[in-house]
């Protein structure tokens, strides 16, 4: 496959065998695939080469070079190839003379050229038909280019913003009908615009039959449209209400109010109006104001109603919209900032600020250390308890001593009195290892006022 406009060369090589010779006049011949000469070359030496009437398409363009003493190739250089190239074939004769079997022409194999052609950039026409339009009305686009060989597609494209695009047509499949190699296609349009519309522009690209599938961000091939102007009616699209309540309270200090409004030409301030119907009332009544902006200040149930804003433009259109305002009530309390400032958690707790709340967390470390403090202090009590049993049973065996005595391994047991004159002297014998009951009978016999019996 060759590209249209670059240089074709046809090649006719031949040998010479031993006992053959290449008959003198234009022996060598390039012919088409049906038979009709081309060109007739010579041997070296001979006459200058010569196009043939079936090859007079190539006079101006090629060159013909018949072969030499080093060169056995007769050439043709076609420089700039053309659809009249492509022929179903091209083959090359040479016509020897054999010593033995006399006059021959042999035939080279047949060769076929295959043209192709890159797509062109769209033709500069006009392409849009109107850059201003109103809403709804058709607009027509026209586009022709050359989309190369094998034939591709042109493509339409509307770019409402930058690096937006939506394809919106295709042209055809294309044949050459009329055998030139030019494949051009006309891709028209009737696109009927809206608001939505307004500052966009459109793109037209042209695509070989590689690059069909290509966006038009890839390639440099295209022609775009200048930005349409898009007139549409005005229209109310919103209504803002800062502060947004369903009820406002009675002396809020201030109400703003903002009309959004849409239109091309675009409403001025003295396009828009405001008007408002009290509640429970069949009238109306026009409102002053800052164009779009509505401010109702120190509010009372007076303003409670229905507020209307209207726009219109130069397109002799009116749009209106509403919304109610229900003033009632007080302004309530603002609730309590809570900070950490004032100590509200616990004393196993941390304190986290949220801004206007706080947030009591268990600290864990703190309720470790708790624990802790309660087992040393049990501990301490379970100690002192313990020293204090040990040194009472220690009293209560150095009393016994004091008031006893042994004797050939006996012990003799002695009250104490505080007062002589109540003594009674009472003597008991006990065993050694009854020593300690007997103590505590003594100790208990000497709290009561009965005699000791005698045994």
């Amino acid at each position: 496959m060759e590209d249209i406009n670059a240089t074709l060369v046809l090649n006719c090589s031949f040998t010479e065998e031993s006992e053959e010779s290449i008959e003198p006049g234009f022996a060598i011949k390039w012919k088409s695939g049906n038979g009709d000469n081309i060109a007739g070359f010579s041997k070296p030496g001979g006459d200058n080469p010569k196009y043939y009437s079936p090859g007079e398409y190539l006079r101006n363009r090629s060159e013909l070079i018949n072969p030499t003493e080093n060169s056995s190739s007769a050439l043709i250089f076609i420089n700039e190839i053309v659809c009249d190239d492509e022929k179903p074939s091209y083959k090359c004769t040479v016509r020897f003379d054999h010593a033995l079997n006399g006059d021959d022409e042999e035939p080279s194999s047949e060769i076929s050229i295959s043209l192709r052609k890159s797509a062109r950039r769209p033709l500069d026409i006009q392409l849009i038909s109107n850059s201003e339009l109103k809403e709804n009305q058709d607009l027509q686009l026209n586009c022709v280019a050359d989309v190369g060989k094998p034939p591709g597609i042109a493509k339409w494209w509307k770019i409402p913003t930058e690096n937006n695009f939506i394809l919106i047509k295709e042209s055809d499949q294309m044949f050459d009908e009329a055998g030139n190699c030019e494949f051009l296609t006309n891709v028209n349009i009737t696109y009927k615009v809206t608001r939505e519309d307004n500052g966009a522009f459109f793109r037209c690209t042209s695509h070989s039959n590689k690059s069909k599938d290509e966006g038009p961000e890839d390639t440099l091939l295209y022609r775009d449209t200048i930005k349409i102007n898009v007139l549409y009616e005005a229209i109310v699209r919103s209504i803002i209400r800062v502060p947004e309540l369903d009820v406002y309270p009675i002396s809020t200090s201030k109400l703003n109010i903002t009309c959004v409004a849409d239109g091309n030409p675009a409403p001025t301030d003295d396009d828009c109006n405001w008007i408002s119907q009290a509640a429970n009332s069949n009238t109306t009544e026009k409102i002053t104001s800052n164009g779009k902006f509505l401010i109702l200040q120190n509010l009372q149930e007076s303003d409670s109603g229905t507020y209307t804003c209207s726009v219109s433009n130069s397109l002799n259109s009116t749009h209106s919209s509403n919304i109610t305002i229900i003033v009632n009530g007080t302004i309530p309390e603002p609730l309590p900032v809570l900070h950490c400032r004032s100590n509200p958690c616990g004393v196993l707790e941390n304190c986290v600020d949220l801004g206007q709340v706080y947030s009591c967390e268990t600290n864990a470390l703190s309720v470790v250390g708790v624990l802790f403090l309660i087992l040393t202090i049990a501990s301490l009590a379970v100690s002192f308890g313990l020293a204090y049993y040990i040194r009472k049973l220690h009293k209560i065996s150095k009393i016994g001593v004091q008031n006893g005595s042994f004797s050939n391994g006996k012990a003799t047991a002695y009250p104490t009195i505080e007062n002589k004159s109540d003594v009674k002297t009472c003597n008991t014998t006990v065993s050694q290892e009854e020593t300690n009951d007997a103590i505590y009978a003594q100790i208990n016999n000497s709290e009561s006022s009965q005699p000791c019996s005698q045994p």
